[in-house]
């Protein structure tokens, strides 16, 4: 979800050592199990998209995983 806004230069270099962080600390969330643990990964994950709508003003963080083999802009 940072790769598209760092690719238009709306994040730059101290945004991506941020995203960084918070990117080790949802896999680090991710790994371990149980319940309670799943919901704190998703909080935790979703922090990262909360913190790059923030640094952007509002732009909306696509997600690059759209853009697979067999996207196509016109649909």
């Amino acid at each position: 979800m940072y790769i598209v806004p760092e690719a238009l230069n709306i994040l730059d270099d101290s945004d991506m050592d941020q995203i960084a962080t918070l990117n080790r600390r949802c896999q680090e969330e991710i790994m371990k199990d149980g319940d309670y643990s799943a919901q704190q990964a998703e909080a935790t994950c979703q922090a990262i998209h909360d913190y790059v709508t923030q640094v952007s003003g509002g732009v909306f963080p696509a997600d690059n995983r759209i853009f697979t083999y067999d996207w196509d802009p016109k649909q």
